[in-house]
């Protein structure tokens, strides 16, 4: 083989390498995303919101989920009015464990939230701090949900 028969087999292998790689890369990803999304996916539900995880607010969460894995969370008022909006996505490296983000709706009160599933009671406890202030005012929040699954992440 000549120099210039080297070169050329390059020109042709490395754009080939480079996008077999980028592929396999997307395929590893979406796998990982679409076992992510089907472990919880039964997530997806309305739930019950309680405050300090005993007293009711009167209102209540929904989760829908995307087709990344990621959901939607709403916040209604008991006149089922939206009260906030966010975004959850669940660990890919913790068992349980999500971090959210809300955006009240009239307001500009916003934060973030842990949200751990906690599956002998099928609920998620959420710790969330008010970013929207100087204090960040940390509060708990117990979601339970108004039709419980039975389900265990394993």
């Amino acid at each position: 083989m000549d120099v210039a028969e080297l070169v050329a087999a390059a020109i042709v292998a490395v754009p080939f390498e480079f996008l077999v790689h980028m592929g396999w890369d997307h395929y590893k990803r979406s796998r990982k995303q679409a076992a992510l999304k089907n472990q919880y996916a039964f997530l997806a539900r309305r739930y019950t919101n309680l405050r300090n995880g005993t007293t009711p607010t009167g209102g209540s969460i929904e989760l829908t989920q995307n087709a990344d894995g990621s959901f939607d969370v709403t916040a209604f008022h008991a006149d089922r009015s939206t009260e906030w909006t966010g975004k959850l996505r669940m660990s890919p490296d913790e068992l349980g464990v999500g971090t959210a983000t809300y955006q009240y709706v009239s307001r500009s009160d916003h934060g973030t939230q842990r949200v751990v599933y906690v599956p002998h009671n099928d609920t998620l406890h959420v710790l969330g701090m008010n970013q929207s202030t100087a204090q960040h005012r940390e509060f708990v929040h117990v979601w339970d949900p108004e039709v419980h699954v039975g389900r265990i992440l394993t």
